[in-house]
């Protein structure tokens, strides 16, 4: 059995490109702001082909809006699936892997605005019913290529309701350790022990959080075996200095030999 993998996630810039490359990866995660896939598709591309030639694994994030479209693939048909499925298709056709979430995470945006007759369309779908949604868009869109990540309230979010729709629809899973834990603090760690990803997404959590530099945080990392390919994925004061992530890229390594 090969040695996991750890990598580091970056925009496609040259300036955060530079910082991370300099600690050798053999993984890196690349960003997409919104508008990048419309406008900069081919220099894109051109960067995740460099990097490849290098040896190194590419995996490419998702931009949370498409033609200004919140990404939601838990819904049933509507203009915003539509533009999902067609963001779907883009990063596809790019050639390389990708991660995708099911829908804009953070609840404090117009995605749950949907394109229904009832306004409070979201306060009447039943949680199940919100699932079939996403395993039948994954069944009929989903590509080889794509890992789909869990998000922190609602569909795909708790381990029985991932489990559930990754054994429907046999896509790979990254799973993001602050939003399980954001989730679900209390039971974070039995939480974690049901779920076998194919990808993990390595990052602290308090109990506001996502995304916070190792040690910063409320995870006990001594109490999880960590033993897929996985990405740092930190916030940073400065991505391009990115201090936290390489601080939390160092103790990963330090703490589980990746």
């Amino acid at each position: 059995m090969s040695k996991a993998l750890l990598g580091l996630k970056s925009h496609w810039s040259k300036e955060q490109l530079d910082t991370r490359l300099k600690l050798n990866p053999q993984l890196i995660e690349i960003y997409l702001a919104n508008g990048d896939m419309e406008f900069r598709y081919e220099e894109i591309k051109d960067v995740c082909e460099s990097l490849k030639d290098k040896g190194i694994r590419v995996i490419i994030h998702q931009p949370l809006k498409f033609n200004d479209e919140h990404i939601n693939l838990a819904i049933q048909e509507s203009p915003q699936l539509i533009y999902s499925l067609e963001c779907i298709e883009e990063l596809d056709s790019l050639g390389f892997e990708f991660i995708i979430h099911p829908y804009n995470h953070y609840p404090d945006t117009e995605q749950w605005i949907d394109y229904t007759t009832d306004p409070k369309y979201q306060e009447h779908i039943s949680l199940r019913r919100s699932s079939e949604y996403l395993i039948n868009n994954l069944i009929n869109y989903g590509s080889k290529n794509m890992f789909i990540e869990n998000v922190y309230f609602d569909v795909f979010s708790t381990a029985d309701d991932i489990n559930y729709v990754i054994k429907k629809t046999k896509v790979k899973f990254c799973l993001d350790l602050s939003h399980l834990y954001l989730m679900n603090s209390k039971n974070f760690y039995n939480e974690f022990k049901k779920l076998k990803p194919d990808l993990l997404h390595i990052n602290d959590a308090n109990d506001v959080d996502d995304a916070v530099e190792i040690g910063k945080g409320l995870i006990d990392f001594s109490l999880l075996k960590l033993n897929v390919d996985g990405i740092v994925e930190v916030a940073n004061k400065d991505d391009i200095k990115a201090v936290e992530t390489i601080k939390s890229y160092h103790k990963i390594k330090e703490m589980y030999g990746y």
